[in-house]
């Protein structure tokens, strides 16, 4: 179990538009207020509803027939937490 945050940009690694990308957060290494605060400045007052929704579907693809795929890579990442 890792604490911290990290991103993934779903249209270098995933069937995603260019310029999609996710943050996660887990656990209480970062400062979600600061952080909160830090999205307000740089975050855009007018997404792009097109590449919200490709993110959506890329989500949803990765959570059905990409599943397998998915399996793979959290078990590359289990290893990684190990030193393997």
């Amino acid at each position: 179990m890792w604490s911290g945050s990290g991103d993934t940009e779903l249209h270098k690694t995933l069937p995603s538009l260019t310029q999609t990308a996710i943050l996660h957060v887990q656990g209480d290494m970062i400062d979600r207020e600061k952080l909160e605060r830090y999205l307000k400045i740089y975050q855009t007052s007018s997404p792009s509803y097109v590449f919200l929704a490709s993110m959506e579907n890329c989500i949803r693809y990765m959570d059905g027939p990409g599943a397998v795929r998915n399996g793979a890579v959290r078990g590359a990442g289990q290893n990684a937490d190990r030193g393997a």
